[in-house]
């Protein structure tokens, strides 16, 4: 059966919920009754849904409804399964105090003392946004992670009330976390952030990558928080994931799709706003020439909400590298993680083999 197609089932009209169930949602429901059921072999369906796209939080959601209903021996098999898949320590996690708000972070090597790599989330994203990228990175480098202001952890953070505040947390994050200086990596929103804390912490960078962002804002981007403002979040979800994903991967309901779709739903109309009205006058485009750093800019080609112009504009401007992604969207580290690991792994050599020189 195709991955996309729906479950049939014939002879019955009450069966419509079924027939509406695609494999991912079936697949996850399976495992749900595995978990419930004693006596039976877990291995079988934890594969199949991870296999069909279902995520570890997805499942995480399992394991705790096992133990709220008693099941703490299939709890804790279905855990121990998820870490054996898993392969690779998942990062420490503490909550840290930046100025007016509190932000969780989560870092892969909290002794290291080298360089780490900061990757900073796309707009509404949370911890998971970096999933499929960061433990590969982490093989070689301390990787980074924070919820940004007013979203994920952060959420009931005050209003961002300008772009230099954001990079300013970030600042005060690396201080609390002893780093002089690092790598900033941002996609989208993210990219926006790196930018300007390179010209406005420029001691405290050592490199920057930008992955599917925009060096200037345009009146566009304002009606997103007009949307958002006048209909709610719930409008917004469908053109949002149109502009994020490529057409094939939407009628799948990939985990990319389930995870983007619940991001965009419990984000808040007034951060939502916030942060399109900061992006939409951003304009960063005459200080480029002062980010003395290694630049990486990364654009997709079929990346309908920054195209590679924008990019391309970036390293121009900066004397930086430009690499296009053939298949690239706009959430590309999510769609086309392979592709982005080999690419930030290759700049991130060539910036330690600069440095060594």
């Amino acid at each position: 059966m195709d991955r996309c197609s729906t479950l049939t089932v014939r002879g019955h009209e009450d069966f419509s919920l079924v027939r509406s169930l695609g494999d991912p949602e079936k697949a996850l429901l399976n495992l749900s009754m595995t978990t419930a059921t004693a006596d039976v072999a877990l291995e079988g369906p934890l594969k199949l849904a991870l296999d069909n796209g279902i995520t570890e939080d997805e499942i995480q959601d399992i394991v705790n409804f096992a133990w709220i209903a008693g099941h703490a021996d299939r709890a804790k098999e279905l855990s121990r399964l998820v870490a054996q898949h898993r392969g690779f320590e998942r990062p420490a996690t503490s909550v840290v105090k930046l100025g007016d708000h509190e932000t969780l972070v989560r870092d892969t090597a909290p002794n290291s003392t080298g360089v780490p790599i900061v990757l900073l989330r796309a707009l509404t994203y949370d911890g998971s946004m970096w999933r499929t990228v960061y433990p590969s990175l982490s093989k070689a480098s301390r990787i980074i992670m924070h919820d940004i202001r007013g979203f994920g952890f952060a959420r009931d953070a005050p209003l961002t009330t300008s772009i230099d505040q954001v990079a300013d947390d970030l600042k005060c994050l690396l201080d609390r976390l002893n780093v002089p200086r690092a790598d900033i990596y941002g996609l989208s929103y993210g990219g926006v952030i790196a930018q300007t804390f390179a010209v406005r912490h420029a001691p405290s960078t050592r490199s920057i990558a930008i992955l599917g962002s925009l060096p200037k804002g345009s009146r566009i981007l304002l009606d997103r928080a007009v949307q958002a403002e006048t209909h709610g979040m719930e409008r917004l979800v469908s053109p949002t994931l149109t502009r994020w994903f490529s057409p094939a991967t939407i009628p799948c309901n990939t985990w990319q799709v389930r995870y983007g779709r619940t991001c965009i739903r419990r984000t808040k109309v007034e951060h939502w706003a916030a942060a399109w009205r900061l992006m939409a006058t951003f304009d960063i485009v005459d200080r480029l020439p002062e980010i003395k750093v290694p630049v990486l800019a990364v654009a997709g080609a079929k990346d309908v909400s920054t195209p590679p112009p924008l990019l391309k504009l970036i390293a121009e401007r900066t004397g930086g590298k430009y690499v296009e992604l053939s298949e690239g969207t706009h959430m590309m580290n999510i769609e086309q993680a392979e592709e982005v690991v080999q690419v930030l792994a290759e700049f991130r050599r060539e910036v330690d083999n600069k440095a060594a020189a």
